[in-house]
């Protein structure tokens, strides 16, 4: 897992992620979605933890289980590191509409 988080293309009106796991057992392994406190810190990549950044809201990682967002320059999405027992793989489904 990675602790680096990215913004979604502007061309993107909706990103989706499906998430699959084959049990509920680990549901701190969704996505986060992480918020800016101040517009000019909004550019590039940016590590979990970083000064000025903020959790908005953590999906759970759980079957049957949707996460939906919009690109905006503001907010950054990615997965905290995790440590566990084993190798646990986070099956997704990924989508996006995008703009014309």
């Amino acid at each position: 897992m990675t602790d680096t988080l990215a913004r979604r293309a502007q061309a993107r009106w909706i990103s989706t992620l499906f998430y699959l796991p084959a049990t509920p057992k680990y549901p701190k392994f969704g996505t986060l979605v992480i918020k800016s406190d101040t517009p000019e810190l909004s550019t590039g990549r940016i590590e979990l933890g970083s000064p000025g950044f903020k959790t908005a809201f953590q999906a759970q990682f759980v079957p049957n289980s949707l996460l939906a967002f919009a690109p905006c320059s503001t907010a950054w999405h990615g997965v905290a590191s995790v440590k566990s027992a084993g190798r646990i793989h986070r099956d997704t489904i990924q989508g996006a509409s995008l703009a014309p």
